[in-house]
């Protein structure tokens, strides 16, 4: 049986305490030997990113509606994030799932 969490939740799991769509719940669920499911985002200069809204707001501390389509990854990999997690680039993630 495969195991796939979902946005790597685990709403059962109150110690699970990384944030959805960061490389640290990544990490773990990867390490865990779960499946991925991801979904994809944009930011101004194209580059595919890894999130589930159309905005940050649920994960960042500095802006409360951030759009995506509307910063540059420059822009979004330097908000500050609840407890400092990471977010990636598709790239980036396919090199963690690769490892």
């Amino acid at each position: 049986m495969q195991i796939i969490t979902h946005r790597w939740l685990e709403p059962r799991n109150k110690h699970f305490s990384y944030l959805e769509s960061t490389k640290e719940a990544f990490q773990n669920h990867l390490e865990r030997g779960y499946g991925v499911e991801f979904d994809i985002n944009f930011s101004s200069d194209d580059i595919c990113f890894i999130f589930h809204d159309n905005n940050l707001s649920r994960v960042t501390e500095e802006w409360t509606k951030c759009i995506t389509k509307n910063l540059s990854w420059e822009q979004i990999k330097n908000l500050k994030l609840i407890k400092n997690w990471t977010l990636l680039t598709l790239r980036e993630l396919l090199l963690l799932i690769k490892q």
